[in-house]
């Protein structure tokens, strides 16, 4: 994290952090139905924990790795705004994105996410 994004968050809460990196505490139904975070070996836990997973100023982690998928997908899906989607667009983006992540066998076992 660069020294302006240090200040600009110091002395924010957890949530405001969360909220400015994108987190999103409250999620859609058909992430918030999933069972991604039951299905995680071990292994893909403790590596979303030290690698993908957002934290805040003090180094906590600040969202969980279907938060993480969910924060992918709709990175992903947000570039299509730039050639012209509808709002309707992305989120069928979003939806496609999220899908096909959260059902990559080899990511349950952190081949993907230890690369």
């Amino acid at each position: 994290m660069d020294r302006k994004t240090l200040i600009l968050l110091e002395g924010k809460t957890k949530e405001e952090i969360a909220e400015y990196f994108g987190v999103r505490t409250k999620l859609p139904s058909f992430v918030a139905k999933d069972d991604f975070d039951e299905k995680l070996s071990d292994n893909s836990r403790w590596t979303f924990s030290k690698k993908y997973l957002l934290r805040d100023l003090h180094g906590d982690v600040i969202e969980t790795p279907k938060q993480a998928i969910f924060r992918l997908a709709r990175t992903l899906a947000e570039i299509e705004k730039q050639f012209g989607a509808s709002e309707e667009e992305v989120e069928r983006c979003i939806k496609g994105f999220h899908s096909w992540w959260k059902s990559l066998d080899k990511c349950r076992h952190s081949y993907h996410w230890s690369l």
